[in-house]
């Protein structure tokens, strides 16, 4: 199961600190990952996004854990990723920003 933890607001962005009873994704030398900065719960609770070490961004399903986009537009590390809250849209600002 997938439990919010806190949910925090900051200039209209909604961040959710998750407590989870499950193996999360594992990566491989397949997904070229290599860590996640940061985890982004859609409204709905059906996507989620990771900003990840190696410069992707990935879109996932709630359960069923393989990636259903990888953005691969970042030239460094990707710290951050976030949903607006009204319309959905995914934002993943470049490092230092």
């Amino acid at each position: 199961a997938l439990l919010a933890h806190s949910v925090t607001e900051e200039d209209g962005v909604t961040r959710v600190a998750l407590e989870h009873r499950f193996p999360l994704p594992e990566t491989d030398a397949s997904m070229g990952t290599g860590g996640v900065n940061d985890v982004a719960v859609r409204g709905d609770g059906k996507i989620f996004a990771s900003a990840g070490w190696d410069r992707r961004v990935r879109v996932w399903q709630y359960g069923r854990w393989r990636a259903l986009a990888v953005l691969r537009h970042h030239t460094g590390a990707v710290n951050a990723v976030a949903f607006c809250p009204r319309s959905g849209i995914l934002a993943a600002p470049p490092a230092g920003q």
